[in-house]
């Protein structure tokens, strides 16, 4: 149970939901420690609870922002592949003794 202080007088007591929790080391820079210890504070709770209570009500955001991430790098890949692919078709036109030049239009 954690303690959150809203105001000077009201203070509203934080049970974190009954799940089965798992202790895992995260690694992360100084900077962003104490930004979540700074934000855990401020709420009156520890570094624990406040990461549990922020994943909980924001999960569909970290969900959306996983969603766009891997949707941008399939671009980049998709990128990579068409130039590869440009790559061996010019190897092997060159390879019939043809010089070749590829324009492409965007």
């Amino acid at each position: 149970m954690s303690r959150l202080v809203v105001g000077m007088t009201e203070e509203i007591k934080l049970y974190p939901p009954e799940r089965k929790q798992k202790k895992v080391l995260v690694s992360l820079p100084e900077d962003q420690i104490k930004f979540l210890d700074d934000c855990a504070k401020a709420m009156g709770v520890s570094r624990s609870t406040f990461l549990m209570i922020y994943i909980d009500k924001h999960n569909e955001y970290i969900a959306e922002f996983v969603d766009g991430w891997l949707a941008s790098l399939q671009v980049y890949q998709e990128r990579l592949d068409e130039e590869k692919r440009v790559k061996e078709a010019k190897k092997m036109v060159e390879g019939l003794g043809q010089r070749t030049s590829i324009r492409r239009g965007h």
